[in-house]
């Protein structure tokens, strides 16, 4: 991704020299709006998938838990059963320990799994803020522009860009 210092390369004096009527003033903004919306859409992009791993994790974490205490539920009938009187209901809470042990066992595989892709998870939310500073200069060079069209008395669709 190559990033360009707007804010030193688009100011009002340059924009006098370049920009002379109000026409060509609307195709700068138009064409700042265009990277400033596509910089918006990419960050949100980032940050929405980023935040849907994390709950995922967050959520295998909690049903580990949950598994983990209904678990220890079996085992203290377990232990409070007697072994001749009920003998088949202990060994239908051990099946269930057994299986539930293997759901444990699935999610901290997935867990694992998800944990491996955390340098992605780390590289997107850089990427996510390098292009919240490339979106703010995007604005303040924006703002630049409609500085030079108001000075310049000319009117221009700012998109409400102006008051962000």
């Amino acid at each position: 991704m190559n990033n360009l210092d707007l804010t030193a390369a688009i100011n009002a004096a340059n924009l006098g020299n370049t920009v002379k009527t109000a026409t060509e003033l609307q195709s700068v903004i138009d064409e700042l709006r265009d990277i400033y919306r596509a910089s918006s859409l990419k960050k949100f992009q980032y940050e929405v998938a980023n935040e849907n791993k994390e709950d995922l994790l967050e959520n295998r974490m909690e049903s580990i838990i949950d598994i983990q205490s209904k678990m220890d539920k079996n085992t203290l009938f377990i232990n409070a059963l007697d072994p001749v009187d009920n003998a088949e209901d202990i060994a239908d809470l051990e099946h269930e320990n057994a299986k539930l042990q293997l759901q444990i066992k699935d999610k901290q595989e997935a867990m694992e799994t998800t944990s491996a892709s955390r340098l992605k998870t780390i590289y997107d939310s850089i990427k996510a803020e390098v292009l919240k500073v490339q979106e703010a200069e995007v604005l303040e060079v924006l703002k630049e522009a409609f500085s030079f069209g108001d000075n310049q008395g000319w009117s221009v669709n700012d998109y409400g860009l102006k008051t962000v």
